[in-house]
C-alpha cells in the first residue's frame, strides 16, 4: 500500500512540475525563446518587446520557439502556444531538422496553408536570425490584420555575408538530403572557385523568373564567377543565372544539354537527384573550359551515336548479307535457272481468247513542297547576356518542368 501511495505521489509531482512550468511561461509572457543560442539575449529582448506590442495592439501572440531538443516540430509548437498569453495566435517553432507554423484561436481561420508558406518565405529572405524573425513578426501581424502578407524584396546581404549554396525555401529535400547537397556544393564551388548553387522557392511574388535568379546571386554574398539554379514551384519555373566565369564555362547550348539531363528528374518530383546530377554536371562543365573548350555547338559531352556510322553501319551489315545469301544459294544443288517460261508450261493448258482491262481506282499522294527557312539568331555559340537590377552581366536561360 505504501508503495502505491508513493508512486501516487511521484506522479502528482511530475503533473505539478508539467503545469507549472506551463504557467510560468504564460505568467511571463514570453513571446519569443531560444534554447539553442541563435540569437542573443539582447536580440531576444528586443524582439519580445516587439511582439508584446504587436500583442497589445492587434491581440495576436506571434510566437516563435527555438529548441533542437524536441523531436517533432508540430509538439514543440502545441506545447508552446499552451502557454500563450493570449487566445488567439501563431506559433513558429524550429527544431534542428524542420519548422512548423501553428495557428490558433481566431488566428487558425486567418492563416491558411499558403499564407504560412509565405510567412516563411518572408522570413528567410532576410540576411541574419534577428532579421528573420523582425520580418516573421511584422508579416504575421500584417495578415491578421489586413489579410495580406507583404512581399519579401531581395536586398543586399551584409558585407562578407554569404547565404549558404543550398537555400531550399520550398522544402523540396529531407534534411539529410540537403546537408549531404550542400557538402558537395561547397566542395566544388572551393575546389573550382566558382560558385555552384541551388536555390527553392514557393513564389517568385510576382518578379521575372530570370530576374529573382540574377538578383538571389547579386544580393546575397556569393563570389564573381558562378552559377544558380532557381526553382519556383509557384508555376513551375526554372532558371540558371550565370555570372563571371560561369558565363564562359556555360554557353547557351550547353546549358540546353545540361537541363535536358536534369529536367526528368525534375519533372517526376525526384529533386535530389536533379540537383546532384546538376552538381555533377556543373563541375565537369567548369573543368572542360579550364582545361579546354567550354562546351558548346560541335563540342558537347556525351553525343552518342554519331551520323557518320549510319551508312558504315549499313554497308558492313550488306556485306554480311551478301555472303550469307551466297553461301545458302551455293547449297541448291538442284534447281538450274531456265532461260525461258515455257520450260514450266504444261502443253495446252494456257489458252487466253480474249482480254480487258479494267480500271478499278486511283491513288494520288501529294507531297508538301519543302519552304525555305530563315533565322535571325546566331548559329556560332557563345553565350547571350543581359544586365541584371544591381547593374551585374549574367548569362542565363528558364523554362518549365
Amino acid at each position: 500500500m505504501r508503495t502505491i501511495r508513493k508512486i501516487i505521489s511521484l506522479l502528482a509531482a511530475v503533473v505539478l512540475l508539467v503545469l507549472s512550468s506551463t504557467a510560468v511561461r504564460a505568467e511571463e509572457g514570453v513571446l519569443f525563446q531560444d534554447q539553442d543560442g541563435y540569437l542573443t539575449a539582447d536580440e531576444l529582448d528586443q524582439l519580445n518587446r516587439e511582439a508584446g506590442q504587436v500583442l497589445e495592439d492587434t491581440g495576436l501572440a506571434v510566437m516563435a520557439v527555438f529548441d533542437e531538443s524536441y523531436s517533432s516540430c508540430v509538439q514543440l509548437a502545441e506545447d508552446t502556444a499552451a502557454g500563450a498569453p493570449s487566445p488567439d495566435g501563431i506559433v513558429l517553432a524550429l527544431t534542428e531538422k524542420e519548422w512548423y507554423m501553428y495557428p490558433f484561436g481566431k488566428a487558425a481561420d486567418v492563416f491558411t496553408d499558403e499564407e504560412i508558406d509565405a510567412l516563411w518565405d518572408t522570413a528567410v529572405a532576410e540576411p541574419d536570425n534577428l532579421s528573420a524573425m523582425q520580418a516573421y513578426l511584422r508579416a504575421a501581424r500584417e495578415v491578421y490584420m489586413y489579410g495580406n502578407v507583404p512581399q519579401p524584396v531581395i536586398t543586399p546581404a551584409p558585407s562578407g555575408y554569404r547565404k549558404p549554396r543550398v537555400v531550399d525555401d520550398a522544402d523540396l529535400l529531407t534534411y539529410e538530403e540537403e546537408q549531404e547537397l550542400l557538402k558537395k556544393l561547397d566542395e566544388i564551388s572551393e575546389r573550382q572557385n566558382c560558385d555552384v548553387v541551388v536555390v527553392t522557392t514557393n513564389s517568385l511574388y510576382g518578379q521575372d523568373v530570370t530576374a529573382y535568379a540574377d538578383d538571389f546571386y547579386d544580393y546575397n554574398g556569393y563570389s564573381d564567377d558562378g552559377i544558380l539554379l532557381l526553382i519556383s514551384m509557384e508555376d513551375r519555373d526554372w532558371a540558371l543565372s550565370t555570372k563571371g566565369f560561369g558565363i564562359t564555362a556555360f554557353t547557351d547550348k550547353g546549358m540546353d544539354e545540361l537541363m535536358k539531363k536534369v529536367l526528368p528528374s525534375l519533372s517526376t518530383g525526384s529533386y535530389y537527384n536533379a540537383f546532384d546530377t546538376y552538381a555533377d554536371l556543373c563541375d565537369q562543365y567548369i573543368t572542360q573550359a579550364v582545361e579546354g573548350e567550354p562546351y558548346d555547338i560541335g563540342n558537347l559531352p556525351d553525343q552518342g551515336v554519331q551520323p557518320f556510322w549510319f551508312p558504315l553501319a549499313a554497308a558492313i551489315g550488306a556485306v554480311f548479307g551478301f555472303g550469307s545469301a551466297s553461301r545458302e544459294k551455293s547449297k541448291l544443288k538442284s534447281v538450274r535457272r531456265q532461260r525461258s517460261a515455257t520450260s514450266y508450261l504444261v502443253p495446252g493448258s494456257l489458252d487466253v481468247t480474249d482480254s480487258h482491262d479494267h480500271y478499278l481506282f486511283s491513288r494520288t499522294t501529294r507531297v508538301q513542297r519543302p519552304k525555305s527557312s530563315s533565322s535571325s539568331g546566331s548559329h556560332g555559340g557563345g553565350s547571350s547576356t543581359h544586365i541584371s537590377s544591381s547593374g551585374s552581366f549574367h548569362g542565363g536561360s528558364h523554362g518549365k518542368f
